[in-house]
Order: structure tokens, then C-alpha cells, then sequence
């Protein structure tokens, strides 16, 4: 059968950081069964979470997809989310952003995975994926973006934050900065009406998520991390620019919506499919902007349906399927065209090209 490894640290040394401390990495991987590793071809699947959250966001992803498809599924805490956290000091020499996090993805597939990936990266994981992607096409088997954030960082490469590096430990005035948001934003009773804000099925927003997610905020220097981020540089290559390199390197890509977003509403989804010259586009509904947590069953078929096709060129479903997620909800999977539909969309496709 299927096994899965929970708890698993991996020592990442950073060459950025200048006291040499190691960042214990937390993951956790779901080992496919013995004869279907006879497939040579069949690389593994890396999961990237969103922002606040970690890789208990896909609890109901990695065991079901590595039984359904033969490939060993991991996932990991990004640097200052989850359970990764800098031991030494305050993180002395870190800075913590979408640099950062690329480095730890390439780094984490060199050395803990050992195989060319397929990325799934859902809302900022689907910005770093599509990012490493761009810049190194032959680093993946392919992307799966599950409504990935079109964006990240405020302050520009070339010039950083007219303040600070974000290089940590940080100053007086950012930790002042830091900790007052984070402090907030760490509150249970904000933490559940930002969830239920994004989740189409409120029920999703359970204690159990809203627990996981403030422990995840209670490491000593989260305030430190947390201004780091606010601060550090964005990558130098927009969202939009790393899908036309992917697309013109020919890399596999799925597109994966829960249509019922209200961050990353269908217009977003409609122009990645425009700049991706027509991937394959999955819309989940009733699905918000973690579709992988409120509606894992339905995502877990779209990636098997994308998976097929691109391994078989064969598919599972034709139009769109209808199922029902463990909890009796019945949740539609579609494949959609990509094309506006109302009049915002149909404006942002003229504004937007």
C-alpha cells in the first residue's frame, strides 16, 4: 500500500545566510506503491503551499494522489511558514521572500527528492513555481497552478525597500512594522474571517485549520521573519513574463481554478490561459482560493485528468463531472475554454490583452 512519512526535517544550509546556520525544513512525502515505481517516467509531484499556511494544506492530496497515479508526493513548509523556522539567533544573515523560497525549492528537489518534478503550487506556491520554472525550464516535468497569486513583494529588484534589505535580524522601526500586522493578522478571529473569506464552503474554516495555522505563528522570531517578508525585494520577472518563458520552452502546464475566488477571480485564471497560448484550464465550483483544502477530491481528479493526458494523451472525463467530496457536497469539475464570460472579464481581456 501507499505510505506516507510524517514530521521529516531536512538541514538547509542557505548560502545566504552569513553565520552558516542551518534552516530545519519541514515535510512530509507519500511514497507510491513498489510496482508502479517500475515506471521510469513517472516524476514525482512537489507541492508548494500559499501564504500563512504549510503543507498540512495538502492532508488530503498526498496520499490520494500518490495512489492514484504512481508518483511519490511531497510537500514542505516554506522558510517562515509551518514548522520551518531558523534556529540560531534571529536568523541572523536571512532574508526571508520569493528569492528565498525559489532557492528553497531548487534546493529541496536537488536534495530530498532527487528527480525532476512536477510543481503544484497553489496561490504564492504557484508563484514560485511558475517563477523557477521560467528562469530554468529544465528544472520541472511541468507546472500545476492551482489559483496561483498573480503577484508578490512591493518593493522593485533593482532598488529593494528605501529602508532596509530585509536581512535579518530586523531594525528597530520594520520590527515595529512587522509585529504590529503580524500580531493581528495572528489572531484566531482574524485568521478564521480571512479564511472564511476565501473559502466558498464556510464549514471548510474548521478549528482544526484555524489551530494549525496560528501555531504555525507562534515561533519566537515570527515577528522578525514576518517584517522580512514585508520588506524583501519581489523577483525581477513578473508573473506574467515567467508564463510566456514557459510557454515558449514548451513546458507541460495545468491551469486549475476554484471559480468562486474572490483574490484570484476567473479574469486572472483567463489571462494566464491567454498568456499560456490555451493550457489545459480545470474550474472547480462551488471552489474558493484553496481549492486543494475545500475541495481536494475534485482537484485530485483534475490533476489525474491533466496527469493522463499528459503521460497517455488520454483523458478521464470529457466537459465537466460531477462529484461528491467526503463531506457530501457536491462540487463540478469543468473543462473550460479560458474565455471571458461577463463584462468585467470580457473589460480585463481588453484592458489586459
Amino acid at each position: 500500500p501507499t505510505t506516507i512519512e510524517r514530521g521529516l526535517f531536512w538541514e538547509w544550509d542557505p548560502q545566504t545566510i552569513r553565520c552558516g546556520c542551518a534552516v530545519p525544513v519541514h515535510y512530509t512525502v507519500a511514497h507510491a506503491r513498489r510496482f508502479w515505481r517500475r515506471r521510469p517516467s513517472t516524476a514525482p509531484l512537489v507541492f508548494l503551499h500559499g501564504f500563512g499556511v504549510g503543507e498540512f494544506h495538502f492532508e488530503h492530496n498526498l496520499e490520494a494522489m500518490a495512489s492514484l497515479t504512481g508518483r511519490d508526493c511531497y510537500a514542505f513548509d516554506l522558510v517562515g511558514q509551518g514548522k520551518s523556522w531558523p534556529r540560531c539567533g534571529e536568523g541572523k544573515g536571512l532574508q526571508v521572500g520569493a528569492e528565498t523560497w525559489i532557492d528553497q525549492t531548487e534546493a529541496f528537489v536537488r536534495e530530498v527528492v532527487k528527480a525532476k518534478p512536477i510543481l503544484v503550487g497553489n496561490s504564492l506556491g504557484g508563484f514560485l513555481a511558475a517563477v523557477k520554472a521560467g528562469r530554468d525550464p529544465s528544472f520541472v516535468e511541468g507546472l500545476a497552478l492551482v489559483n496561483p497569486t498573480p503577484f508578490w513583494g512591493f518593493w522593485p529588484s533593482e532598488t529593494g525597500a528605501p529602508i532596509w534589505d530585509a536581512t535579518l535580524p530586523a531594525p528597530r522601526v520594520p520590527l515595529a512594522i512587522g509585529a504590529t500586522w503580524f500580531n493581528k493578522l495572528r489572531e484566531p478571529s482574524t485568521v478564521c474571517n480571512l479564511v472564511q473569506t476565501v473559502y466558498a464552503t464556510k464549514d471548510r474554516c474548521d478549528p482544526t485549520l484555524v489551530t494549525r495555522i496560528c501555531e504555525a505563528a507562534e515561533a519566537e522570531y515570527g515577528a522578525n521573519v514576518f517584517a522580512s517578508i514585508l520588506f524583501a525585494s519581489r523577483p525581477k520577472e513578473s508573473f506574467d513574463e515567467s508564463l510566456v518563458a514557459i510557454r515558449d520552452a514548451g513546458v507541460p502546464v495545468g491551469l486549475f481554478y476554484g471559480k468562486e475566488d474572490p483574490w484570484v477571480s476567473p479574469m486572472w485564471g483567463q489571462r494566464a490561459h491567454r498568456r499560456l497560448d490555451g493550457a489545459p484550464y480545470y474550474e472547480i465550483s462551488p471552489s474558493g482560493h484553496c481549492p486543494m483544502h475545500e475541495t481536494p477530491t475534485a482537484v485530485n481528479l483534475a490533476l489525474c485528468d491533466w496527469l493522463e493526458n499528459l503521460e497517455h494523451d488520454s483523458t478521464l472525463f470529457d466537459g465537466e463531472f460531477s462529484l461528491e467530496e467526503a463531506d457530501g457536497r457536491r462540487v463540478t469539475v469543468a473543462k473550460v475554454d479560458g474565455q471571458p464570460r461577463t463584462p468585467v472579464e470580457h473589460s480585463a481581456s481588453y484592458i489586459w490583452g
